[in-house]
């Protein structure tokens, strides 16, 4: 593979496998460089990025911040061993970890230094959000199987409210979003919260849609949530409907169906996955790629493009995706797709044996 220079300010893809750390072109795929971090030796299994630096974080818990443009590593967090990490999340000079399902560690992004700690033995957290403000925990009591809240925590730690409810959407700094189902209905009930005090702003029914919700984006006014056979738009101001599109599974009959859904300021994607019965070990699977029209829905172009792994930026014009190459081979595949017309720009073959992770800047 040619090994390009990587100048300032210059975009990439970033992938971990096993301890190494590597960055690639966007445009064609070629390595700009490739570090060993010897700090990580079970490698990184979740990278996030804020303000060119890269957090790696691995499952025994040690989190290593590296600067991009330097390759320098610039602090390291030691996690018990005995600590799992389930997640991390970074906004501005906060990076929130999860460990364990039950213990949330915050650190000073800029140093790695530890801030806070929130622990609850008697509740389980699955998710965690992250905004300028405040630090968003969605769990449930582990006595309760029907209990489940959101727990709104300030960036010293403070508790600032506590609502039951049964799906966290997701949250900007402006609204939450949560969602609950309509008992003996298939369809739920959608509402956003004030992030100061979890008081209701509005709610709304969505009719005829699963509840389940895969992936989710807001942009400007509008929010955009996955269901297991639906992309519908909503208006954040009042929670009306705007639009819905319908998926229908790729092979019939299949094994699972999949969305997950790419969105930025100028782009509106889905990329559909359908497993076919197979009456061998491994199953196959079959993709498409959908570019949509924001403002209705209505698709641009199709291509029957799709991995297990798909990414991508408000920075790139390009859709990343990874996935394994074969069945019984342990490399795996890297490729890119034009965000304008669904052209394929590069493939590279990976024979690193253990694939971890992507993010893209």
């Amino acid at each position: 593979m040619t090994i390009q220079e990587m100048g300032q300010g210059q975009h990439a893809l970033y992938y971990a496998a096993d301890s190494r750390l590597t960055a690639l072109h966007p445009i064609n795929g070629e390595q700009f460089w490739q570090q060993e971090i010897t700090t990580l030796p079970f490698g990184a299994q979740i990278l996030c990025f804020m303000d060119d630096v890269l957090y790696l974080g691995s499952w025994k818990g040690s989190v290593v911040a590296v600067d991009v443009r330097t390759r320098h590593t610039l602090w390291q967090y030691d996690g018990n061993e005995a600590s799992n990490l389930y997640e991390m999340a970074v906004c501005r000079n906060t990076l929130a970890l999860q460990f364990n399902g039950h213990t949330l560690n915050v650190l000073h992004a800029l140093t790695g230094r530890l801030l806070w700690t929130y622990a609850d033995a008697s509740s389980s957290i699955w998710q965690i959000k992250l905004t300028i403000n405040a630090v968003y925990l969605f769990g449930g009591e582990k006595e309760r199987s029907s209990s489940n809240f959101i727990l709104a925590l300030d960036l010293t730690g403070k508790v600032l409210w506590r609502v039951a409810h049964r799906e966290l959407i997701t949250v900007t700094d402006e609204i939450i979003y949560v969602a609950e189902n309509i008992p003996g209905y298939l369809s739920f009930r959608l509402h956003a919260l004030q992030p100061e005090n979890g008081n209701e702003v509005w709610a709304t029914d969505l009719i005829h849609v699963n509840s389940y919700v895969s992936s989710k984006s807001v942009i400007d006014n509008v929010l955009y949530v996955v269901t297991s056979d639906h992309l519908l738009a909503i208006n954040t101001r009042n929670g009306k409907q705007l639009w819905s599109r319908e998926y229908v599974p790729l092979l019939s009959p299949d094994r699972g169906h999949s969305i997950t859904l790419l969105a930025d300021q100028d782009h509106l994607f889905t990329m559909q996955r359908t497993v076919e019965e197979s009456h061998d070990d491994g199953d196959e699977c079959m993709y498409r790629l959908w570019s949509l029209d924001r403002a209705t829905g209505k698709a641009l172009w199709c291509v029957r493009e799709g991995a297990d792994i798909v990414l991508t930026s408000a920075n790139q014009d390009v859709i990343f995706f990874s996935g394994a190459l074969y069945r019984w081979w342990n490399g795996f595949l890297l490729f890119a797709i034009s965000k304008k017309d669904g052209r394929k720009l590069w493939s590279v073959r990976m024979h690193d044996q253990y694939f971890r992770t992507m993010t893209c800047t």
